[in-house]
């Protein structure tokens, strides 16, 4: 759903939250969209309530980001999709620059072993909202 559709169901009232928080899916990626920002390093540990997520991102976006709607997609060798994770939010970054989130908790559900030397991770991203107030979908 594009920028201008939810401003137009806004000024009518409608709810048009769940097109909003959507996270996107393996298959957006396929077009490129993982280059917008690139995953550094990654590691997994276990943790009390799902496997604890740190990784480091750099920014190939032309401004900085006030706010960001990507995902952390985790695939085997064969490009099977074994965990995706929302990043937050509020990750800030300036364009450029690198970027770290500590203590980003995967959801148990996914039930698998992460593992930087077994397992392909990349971020997909699917909208930017700039500092400088203009925003991007891809």
């Amino acid at each position: 759903m594009r920028v201008r559709t939810l401003l137009r169901c806004a000024m009518m009232g409608l709810y048009c939250l769940p097109a909003i928080s959507a996270q996107p899916k393996s298959a957006d990626c396929s077009s490129g969209r993982s280059d917008k920002l690139v995953l550094l390093d990654w590691s997994a540990e276990p943790g009390r309530t799902g496997p604890t997520i740190t990784f480091r991102v750099k920014s190939n976006l032309p401004r900085a980001v006030r706010s960001i709607n990507a995902t952390l997609v985790f695939e085997d060798s064969q490009g099977n999709r074994l965990a995706e994770m929302p990043l937050s939010p509020g990750l800030k970054i300036s364009a450029g620059a690198e970027g770290t989130e500590d203590d980003a908790i995967l959801d148990p559900r996914m039930n698998t072993t992460l593992k930087p030397e077994t397992v392909k991770a990349r971020v997909c991203t699917r909208y930017v909202e700039y500092a400088d107030g203009g925003f991007e979908e891809f």
